[in-house]
């Protein structure tokens, strides 16, 4: 039966003719799915006694999980961090160009701006649903004005700042409004970064922590009052040491509160991060997969560009995140939206992606955690 007997439910659709990762291979099965979430088709029969409302052919692709980009800077032209008049239809430009490289939903990046330009840019960016048109947005991420001097990298340093007496004060003042923010990298070495850790997450934005010096005990504090995620791992942050670790330490520290996880960016353009390294830090977790930030600035999408941010120009990347790491692992991987690298798509997850004529979309995602059905879990406050 197709259910319900004039009781109000949400369609069934049943896509057939995938290829759907299980066991490590590439099977022809069907996927179904209702308002987003992935079915058992046991349970959807026997107990519901249903069948499917639509069905869609799927051709023979690949489905696989979009990725989600938490620092993206720009692209195509854009740069989100230009206080226009219209910065809605330049998000809206990238949102639809990044589709077709997998992403289904991203997090416009500011760096360090003067406030009128926050105060300007971050009510144009409002939290949007993905769809045909475009990825979604998640809310934006600010990353600076709170940042170290001395790892502050292509951030202008005339307009970095510090917390002062009024600590959260100050950063109404700088932002504006929080209403569309999601993420915000700070370097908790500053004064009264936990009185604003605190805050922050107490508002449910997610605090990360990058562009720092702080050593291990002052990260370990910082997660403590709430941070969950590192901004670009090993880049803008003191280097790995045997004595003191610092921010990378985060990743192996057992002082950290019981149930909480760290977790990670990486630049795996095999430029700013050392294929070797992303191997270290993958070994850390090794059930785990970590998350690759694209930093995408106004060049991306024109072909043969290179950035022009202050330290290149960068060539394109050379390889792909799965490709570093395949050296290790299986190339081929699928991962359900609730971070963890699975075997297949559990039942009872969200849906978060299309249909991949080109291949698999193999969607790097968070260091360790369990996180609900939609969404990021390290953007969780």
């Amino acid at each position: 039966m197709r259910g319900g007997e004039g009781a109000s439910r949400a369609p069934v659709l049943q896509l057939t003719n995938c290829r759907i990762l299980r066991g490590r291979r590439l099977l022809r099965e069907d996927l179904w799915v209702r308002e987003g979430r992935i079915l058992d088709p046991e349970k959807l029969f026997f107990e519901e006694r249903l069948l499917a409302d639509q069905r869609r052919d799927c051709g023979g692709c690949i489905l696989a999980p979009g990725f989600i980009d938490v620092q993206i800077n720009g692209g195509f032209g854009v740069d989100f961090s230009q206080a226009t008049e219209d910065v809605g239809s330049g998000v809206a430009l990238v949102a639809q160009r990044i589709l077709s490289h997998g992403v289904t939903s991203f997090c416009p990046t500011l760096v360090t701006s003067p406030p009128e330009v926050y105060h300007k840019v971050l009510p144009q960016i409002p939290v949007k649903s993905g769809g045909p048109h475009g990825a979604g947005v998640l809310g934006v991420h600010l990353e600076g004005p709170f940042i170290s001097r001395e790892k502050r990298g292509a951030h202008p340093e005339a307009y970095l700042r510090s917390f002062e007496a009024n600590a959260f004060h100050d950063v109404l003042a700088t932002y504006g409004s929080l209403d569309n923010v999601r993420i915000v990298t700070l370097a908790p070495e500053l004064g009264r970064s936990r009185e604003v850790i605190r805050a922050l997450t107490a508002r449910g934005i997610c605090v990360s922590l990058g562009h720092s010096v702080a050593d291990l005990q002052v990260a370990e504090e910082a997660v403590q009052s709430g941070a969950t995620f590192i901004t670009h791992l090993f880049n803008a942050m003191l280097p790995f040491h045997h004595r003191d670790p610092g921010i990378v330490g985060l990743l192996t520290s057992d002082r950290l509160p019981p149930g909480r996880h760290i977790f990670y960016g990486m630049i795996s353009d095999g430029i700013h991060t050392n294929p070797a390294a992303l191997r270290i830090a993958h070994r850390a977790h090794p059930q785990e997969e970590p998350l690759g930030p694209s930093g995408g600035v106004p060049e991306p999408g024109c072909p043969h560009t290179p950035s022009s941010v202050p330290g290149g120009p960068y060539p394109p990347p050379p390889q792909s995140l799965p490709s570093l790491l395949s050296r290790h692992q299986d190339p081929v991987r699928q991962h359900s939206s609730d971070g963890r690298v699975h075997p297949a798509f559990p039942a009872g997850h969200r849906l978060q992606c299309g249909v991949s004529p080109g291949g698999c979309v193999a969607a790097p995602r968070p260091a360790t955690g369990t996180g609900e059905a939609q969404g990021h879990p390290g953007l969780r406050g």
